[in-house]
């Protein structure tokens, strides 16, 4: 389950498997965390694939041109593409946290049994 990537109805399933065999642990929210761990070692990725491209860029253009203050201040074209991979890989991994999100939020992926003590116990009190 911690395995990325990995489509989320069969991560949903081995939540639920997990949560028949009364694994110790939280099955759902360690999908979850793991999905977000996912998603920002992504995005650092991207981030430094851009930033290492920018600086070879930066490097050669002062090879050529010397120092010039053209195109300080604004963003470079290897930023745009910088801006538009990270909200690629976001708007991509977010359609797969959403729903497992929504769906342990609501309770449905959440242990029955330990939900009916919680309450059994809830009512004692």
């Amino acid at each position: 389950m911690k395995t990325m990537p990995i489509n989320v109805q069969e991560q949903t399933n081995y939540i639920r498997l997990l949560i028949s065999l009364n694994w110790d642990g939280d099955a759902a929210w360690t999908a979850i965390t793991t999905r977000n761990d996912y998603l920002m070692n992504l995005l650092n990725k991207i981030k430094d694939h851009f930033k290492n491209k920018e600086d070879q860029e930066n490097l050669e253009k002062g090879k050529r041109k010397g120092k010039e203050a053209e195109g300080e201040g604004c963003w470079s074209t290897t930023r745009m593409v910088w801006c538009a991979a990270a909200c690629g890989a976001l708007a991509s991994e977010l359609s797969a946290l959403w729903p497992l999100a929504r769906r342990y939020f609501a309770g449905e992926l959440a242990d029955n049994r330990r939900n009916q003590s919680a309450t059994i116990a809830s009512r004692r009190v």
